[in-house]
């Protein structure tokens, strides 16, 4: 199993087969690979969308490629991007510390 890519070939076949029968059979035709549909799939829930990210692929070229459906994915359902950790810190650092106490060995 594992020797021909194992069970995320057989995950990707799977969510193939998913996202090509939701297409009416004039879009099926334009998908020929299974790498094509890893960009659609999150589409598949919603079948307008996912129509209308299809037919814009195949209305660039008569044979899209996997990155004309990522394109054309993008352009029905943009995702939005995440923050990351460096623009939303949550702590802040202070980079000096005053000793206000006279007591304290450190003061001054």
């Amino acid at each position: 199993m594992t020797k021909h890519g194992g069970y995320r070939r057989v995950r990707d076949l799977l969510s193939a087969k998913k996202v090509v029968e939701t297409l009416p059979e004039e879009l099926r035709r334009k998908i020929t690979k299974p790498s094509q549909t890893r960009s659609l799939l999150r589409l598949v829930k919603t079948p307008d969308k996912l129509h209308e990210a299809v037919a814009i692929a195949a209305k660039e070229k008569p044979f899209p490629t996997a990155a004309d459906f990522a394109k054309a994915v993008q352009q029905v359902a943009p995702t939005t991007k995440r923050p990351t950790k460096s623009e939303n810190p949550k702590t802040q650092l202070c980079n000096s510390v005053t000793v206000s106490s006279p007591e304290h060995p450190r003061y001054g």
